[in-house]
């Protein structure tokens, strides 16, 4: 990326941009050039240290252009000599959406060197006290959008000034046991393997994570540990069919565990269904629909997106888009203990990709 382009030729469609302020309360760093680590290394485009108070103060301005994509993963690493000769800071792991034509705002990470620790050992690097955040609120927004049109004026002016704050996903997993961000989406400790089960065959690989039943039951299994939901936010699941019985269901169960829950399901002819689960029991059906247009009939290459808005106690059920049915949440659930999970009946194959939860609130 030019100061006055991106590579359209490329794929390149829009700019991601973040903010990087340090505190140096030691003032051993002061002068020294950060670096990100997203994909590639990348120094700022704007930066400069002050002091004020006998404390340096760093502010940097990040820019790389990027691919239009669903998900998008990234990580924040800065190598630098003085945290260890080989230590890299890594914040966190994050995924978000990337749409066309945007300037996407990440946010600001903040970073204070509280003090030095004076390593006895002469051959060892000195070590540093450490306070790190990263803020994905819109503060820092227009002071981040004001600096990046100053610095990029006719880059700001061919994307019309579509400065936006991202919406990083809460949670989400791609279901890929080989993707290399295994801290995201590391599916043996998020989900059971059964290989070759006497019941039920549970299994990933490079495409995602599929289940396949042996008889006639519901197999069903939720994360290895629960989710604090809040208030509004969405749910989202991609599955696909690939073979066996195309007339029993599957999908997708919100709830306290797999046997206090709500089940999302479709089926491979179109069928819609949404029932409840109280000690391990179906309890009633919520809504059930013999054919609805919005399922993609699978033929083994079809995939279908499962989407569940989540406002207060109101769960509304969409597919591909469209709006399926609306109703109040029947389950008394810890809001600080959602389980989230899939679930296969009878004798078919289906595999899952891309649980994402998202705060609609950000």
């Amino acid at each position: 990326m030019s100061k006055d382009s991106i590579e359209e030729n490329k794929g390149y469609k829009s700019i991601i941009v973040w903010k990087l302020k340090v505190k140096d309360y030691t003032n051993d760093t002061k002068d020294y050039k950060y670096t990100f680590a997203f994909g590639d290394e990348f120094t700022p485009y704007k930066a400069h240290w002050t002091t004020e108070n006998n404390v340096a103060h760093y502010d940097a301005l990040f820019a790389v252009q990027a691919q239009p994509v669903d998900i998008e993963l990234f990580s924040i690493l800065m190598p630098s000599k003085y945290f260890g000769n080989s230590t890299l800071i890594i914040h966190s792991y994050k995924a978000f959406n990337v749409p066309v034509g945007k300037i996407i705002y990440l946010g600001e990470y903040n970073m204070e060197i509280l003090e030095r620790n004076l390593n006895k050992d002469p051959s060892k690097p000195t070590t540093y006290n450490l306070n790190t955040t990263f803020n994905y609120e819109s503060d820092g927004k227009e002071a981040a959008m004001k600096q990046f049109q100053e610095y990029f004026p006719k880059l700001f002016e061919q994307f019309k000034g579509n400065f936006e704050t991202v919406k990083p996903y809460l949670f989400y997993d791609e279901f890929n046991s080989l993707t290399p961000l295994l801290k995201i989406s590391d599916v043996e400790t998020r989900w059971a393997i059964w290989k070759n089960g006497t019941h039920c065959d549970a299994f990933s690989d490079f495409n995602g994570f599929s289940m396949h039943p042996k008889d006639n039951l519901c197999y069903s299994q939720t994360t290895k540990q629960n989710y604090k939901l809040p208030e509004n936010c969405t749910i989202k699941l991609q599955s696909h069919w690939k073979e066996g019985l195309n007339s029993t269901s599957y999908g997708f169960l919100i709830g306290a565990d797999q046997y206090n829950c709500i089940h999302f399901d479709i089926t491979a002819m179109g069928e819609v269904r949404v029932w409840k689960i109280l000690d391990g029991k179906n309890v009633n059906t919520i809504y059930s629909e013999k054919k609805n247009s919005a399922v993609n009939e699978c033929d083994g290459k079809i995939r279908n997106e499962h989407y569940i808005e989540k406002r207060g106690d109101t769960l509304t059920l969409f597919i591909n888009g469209k709006e399926i049915t609306s109703f109040k949440n029947p389950l008394a659930i810890d809001p600080d203990n959602w389980a989230i999970g899939i679930s296969v009946t009878d004798n078919q194959t289906v595999e899952f990709n891309k649980l994402t939860v998202t705060d609609l609130s950000l």
